[in-house]
């Protein structure tokens, strides 16, 4: 019988998360609609694992001697992040205008955009 501590945690709460940290949001962290960029979340996640490491090891991530290095870095999204959004509505989320949603589900059937010379 499966018992709660025998379920992985809900990444989504708080309170799964023992070790944490703060980090800046660089202006070049986000694009034109303040949405923070995928890239940048792989910078938060080194900061959050430098700082885990040197509190569990001193002097681990030093780069000199033995030390850890990130083989793999792996980030899965939980919510889907693209929204379509109108300035002139001052910059909120709206829907994705007909023909464009079209146009999306044609590429998903049949993939024809490319930015491959021709």
């Amino acid at each position: 019988m499966e018992t709660v501590a025998d379920r992985p945690p809900d990444r989504r709460d708080r309170d799964a998360y023992a070790f944490w940290t703060r980090d800046t949001v660089r202006f070049s962290d986000v694009d034109r609609y303040r949405h923070v960029n995928n890239v940048a979340i792989a910078t938060y996640c080194e900061t959050g694992r430098v700082e885990f490491a040197e509190a569990l090891w001193p002097g681990s991530t030093a780069g000199e001697g033995a030390g850890w290095v990130i083989v793999t870095l792996a980030v899965t999204f939980l919510a889907q992040v693209i929204v379509w959004l109108d300035l002139a509505d001052g910059g909120r989320a709206v829907p994705i205008p007909p023909d464009l949603a079209e146009r999306l589900l044609s590429e998903v059937r049949r993939p024809t955009v490319s930015n491959r010379a021709t």
